[in-house]
């Protein structure tokens, strides 16, 4: 999600594109910070563990009201940044609670702790920590490759502004000369 939001809203120069698209996949992978915590000693159960508050939609609001704020700075609309942030972030959360056998995401913290779970959840359960380097852990990273593609196809797409509208093509170099005789 991140990689296709910052594609969308960095225009056509490359170097913007690519630090965009760093930017806001690192946005779609904040919720999972609180794994730091765990691995740090925390109770895994509860706000501070992992899927806990962090997996809720108050990071999403922080941060989407920090993008809008920011968003002069970069020359972008307000609403349009803090709107796309907040989404990316939020994002995280949602498709946590669309995986198998997990225990949901408590989207309402801090005012209810219910986890929510969605009827579907297509997106098989990662394992945690060095156990993600396992056959499970690869092939559950090869099935959500599989699951994710299209959002690649259309981050890394070429030939377009991420807009879906062609990319400018660059300027001449130089002015061709006139052919002769059409000098006056």
């Amino acid at each position: 999600m991140g990689l296709c939001a910052g594609r969308t809203l960095s225009g056509v120069e490359p170097r913007h594109v690519k630090l965009a698209m760093v930017i806001f996949s690192g946005l779609a992978l904040l919720p999972d910070l609180d794994y730091l915590g765990v691995a740090m000693g925390l109770p895994d159960e509860g706000p501070l563990g992992h899927r806990g508050a962090a997996h809720s939609l108050v990071p999403a609001l922080v941060v989407g009201l920090l993008a809008a704020g920011l968003a002069p700075r970069w020359g972008v609309s307000r609403w349009r940044l803090g709107l796309v942030a907040g989404l990316v972030v939020a994002s995280h959360a949602l498709l946590d609670a669309m995986t198998t056998e997990s225990r949901g995401a408590p989207l309402l913290w801090p005012l209810s702790f219910h986890r929510f779970a969605m009827p579907w959840r297509p997106i098989p359960n990662a394992p945690c920590g060095l156990a993600y380097v396992s056959p499970l852990g690869l092939r559950v990273a090869a099935t959500e490759f599989i699951q994710f593609f299209p959002f690649l196809v259309l981050a890394f797409r070429p030939g377009s502004d991420g807009r879906g509208r062609p990319a400018k093509p660059p300027a001449p170099l130089a002015k061709a000369p006139a052919p002769l005789g059409a000098e006056r």
